[in-house]
């Protein structure tokens, strides 16, 4: 039976699968056309686009796990021309926002299978993994969790938008509002790595910072525990200095979440559409992201 999702997504989920089945023990390896059936019995039914979400809780059983997806595909083909004629490729279907996905999970030795409608779907993406492209320009790969913060927030600076990086060098997240028109002012004590025109550096400690004027983004890439985002959120919420917010906060290796929960606890108390998500480029960290 089909749950409402909870208003805040879990911090450390990807994907969720509903109304999930199991292909039984050996039932996998060859793959039956009894099975196959039963795996693919919504789209044979349903007149539309699909696609295949492939995940596992292994690399190491990824090539396994391909090997099902095209199995599965050949026998589909086989059962029905006209619905493997619809099936796209997943990057196809994200931003359409239509059809179905039939998502395969491979754990160990099992299978878990579901289908579901795109526009339904926790995440459109499959597994729930967002894997973003790396610019060369940019001078570190910290521009990748901006990226994927970008895309689950739904918008990014815009031309002539104000952006304030806390704990800015070498550049990354900078880099990543100057391509798309923003004016960037970095603000950290190490030395920026790039040169723009519409960015202004500054030495300062990204904590106690604040702004002349209040600007249209504060990004805060310096890895600062739930604490003392807090204490920063406190003035840059209330005081109304930003609009939206992209903020990393680090994490303990051991009994993360009970780490984030007075955080969590502060962002429902205000109000305000901040959501708390470990990202796939994430390592020993969350991102917060949403609008003020």
């Amino acid at each position: 039976m089909n749950r409402p999702l909870p208003r805040r997504p879990l911090v450390f989920e990807r994907q969720r699968m509903a109304d999930v089945m199991a292909l039984a023990p050996g039932e996998a390896k060859p793959l039956t056309e009894k099975s196959a059936r039963a795996i693919l019995q919504r789209v044979l039914l349903e007149e539309t686009l699909w696609t295949t979400h492939v995940f596992h809780s292994d690399p190491e059983i990824a090539s396994r796990a391909e090997g099902f997806e095209h199995a599965l595909l050949r026998a589909c083909r086989k059962m029905d021309t006209g619905t493997f004629k619809c099936w796209r490729k997943p990057e196809k279907l994200i931003a359409r926002n239509t059809g179905l996905a039939l998502q395969l999970f491979f754990s160990g030795d099992q299978v878990w299978y579901t289908t579901t409608g795109i526009d339904e779907m926790f995440d459109r993406w499959p597994g729930g993994v967002r894997r973003m492209k790396m610019d060369t320009d940019s001078p570190s790969r910290s521009y990748l969790k901006l990226e994927e913060a970008f895309s689950y927030l739904g918008r990014e600076p815009q031309p002539g938008e104000t952006v304030v990086d806390l704990g800015a060098a070498p550049g990354g997240w900078s880099h990543a509002c100057l391509k798309r028109g923003a004016r960037v002012l970095a603000v950290d004590n190490a030395a920026m790595k790039i040169d723009h025109p519409q960015l202004t550096s500054l030495r300062h400690n990204g904590l106690s910072f604040k702004p002349d004027v209040p600007v249209d983004w504060l990004l805060s890439d310096m890895l600062v525990p739930p604490g003392k985002m807090i204490s920063l959120l406190r003035n840059w919420v209330g005081k109304g200095w930003a609009k939206h917010t992209v903020f990393n906060v680090k994490i303990p290796q051991e009994q993360a979440y009970r780490a984030l929960v007075p955080l969590l606890t502060y962002l429902d108390g205000t109000g305000v559409e901040i959501r708390l998500k470990q990202l796939y480029h994430d390592r020993r960290e969350v991102t917060g992201f949403g609008s003020f």
